[in-house]
This record gives structure tokens, C-alpha cells and sequence, in this order.
């Protein structure tokens, strides 16, 4: 199981990498990696972690008003056919003022198995 874990995440990697600016090495809890990821505001903080087929995201409101979050993310899949394809799905919830939500998003492959699975964005209003 932990060299699947590995795999997605790298493949994860260079897109979040594109998508942000550089950040500090992910941080480690309970064996899970975190990474950091932009949500659009400054007082939002978003931690990001994947498995197979879904992602949880952290988010930490400092703001003074409350805020809607956004986690996007993507599976690539791979039909029993041998064709491949991508999956995507969304999670949203809405974070106090000065305070914390979690986001959960699943995406299913249908027909075949999850290759790799990665975070998009997470986007707070």
C-alpha cells in the first residue's frame, strides 16, 4: 500500500508545484503527507492530503468572515478495456470566521481502477 500512496503523490507533485508558488516540504502526520495549496485568499490556509480515488483538504480560516471552500479534484483512470480516462469531483463547506473545515471529495472510476489521484485546487470566497 505505501508504495501506491508514493506514486500518486509524485504524480500529484509537478501539477500542484505549477499551480503555486513554492511552498515549505510538506508536513507529516501520522505517516499522512500534507501539502500546501493556494486557496485565493490570504487569511485561508489549505492542507491537502490523496489516496486512491479521493482527497481531504484542511483549511484554516483566519479571516474575519466566514468563507465557501472549494476542493477540485481529478483521478486518471485506467479501464479493464486499456483505454484510459479521468474522473473529477468536488467537495464544498463553508468555514467560520476565525475558524476550521474539513473537505472530503471521492471520485470514481467506474469500469477500471484509479492510476493515480491528485488535488486541482482548493478555492475560498
Amino acid at each position: 500500500m505505501r508504495p501506491i500512496r508514493r506514486f500518486m503523490l509524485f504524480g500529484a507533485l509537478p501539477l500542484v508545484g505549477c499551480a503555486a508558488p513554492a511552498s515549505p516540504p510538506p508536513s507529516t502526520s501520522n505517516g499522512i503527507e500534507w501539502l500546501t495549496l493556494e486557496t485565493g485568499r490570504a487569511c485561508a490556509r489549505a492542507e491537502v492530503a490523496c489516496g486512491v480515488g479521493n482527497c481531504v483538504a484542511r483549511i484554516d480560516n483566519t479571516c474575519d468572515e466566514p468563507l465557501t471552500c472549494e476542493l477540485a479534484i481529478q483521478c486518471v483512470c485506467q479501464a479493464y478495456t486499456g483505454e484510459s480516462g479521468e474522473a473529477r469531483s468536488r467537495a464544498s463547506d463553508t468555514a467560520p470566521a476565525k475558524g476550521k473545515v474539513g473537505l472530503e471529495a471521492h471520485a470514481i472510476c467506474g469500469a477500471g481502477e484509479v492510476k493515480a489521484t491528485f488535488a486541482e485546487a482548493v478555492r475560498c470566497k
